[in-house]
Order: structure tokens, then sequence, then C-alpha cells
């Protein structure tokens, strides 16, 4: 199974559906169960964050949808240990 690692940016591109092909094409394989896609801590911090300042409850909810009920989405924590 394929792994990947997204940023904030890249998150945010997908719940606006605005990704390029390549990385649209990541997720894809993700929601079909063909690979996982991580999420740092850190970077879910910054988009909740962004969210807020923004005004855009609905994309919280969307991103907290995404990650609570889809397996192939996960929080990758950010530790001491990562940081190491």
């Amino acid at each position: 199974m394929k792994t990947y690692v997204a940023d904030a940016v890249t998150f945010l591109y997908y719940l606006f559906d605005k990704l390029p092909i390549n990385s649209d094409k990541a997720f894809r394989e993700a929601e079909l169960g063909e690979a996982v896609i991580y999420l740092p801590t850190i970077a879910a911090a910054e988009l909740f964050y962004l969210f807020d300042s923004k005004k855009w409850s609905e994309k919280q909810v969307e991103m907290r949808t995404v990650m609570e009920e889809t397996l192939s989405y996960l929080y990758y924590p950010f530790n001491k240990e990562v940081i190491a």
C-alpha cells in the first residue's frame, strides 16, 4: 500500500477540490483504500486556525469528518520522537 504525507496547503486544496493532477491521484488512491495519507498534527493545527480565522466552519467540519470517517487519512503525531 502506498503512503503519502500531506502538508496543510495540500490538504486545504483537497478540501476545496483544487489539487493538481498528480496530487489529486494520491488522494483518490486513498479514497479507494489503495493508499494512506498522513496529515501531521502541526499541519492540522494550521488548518484549524485558518478555518477559525476565515470563519470557514463548514471546511472545519468537512476536515474532521474526512479524518474521522476515512481509514486512509490519519493524523501523524508531532512529538519529540518525530523531531528527533
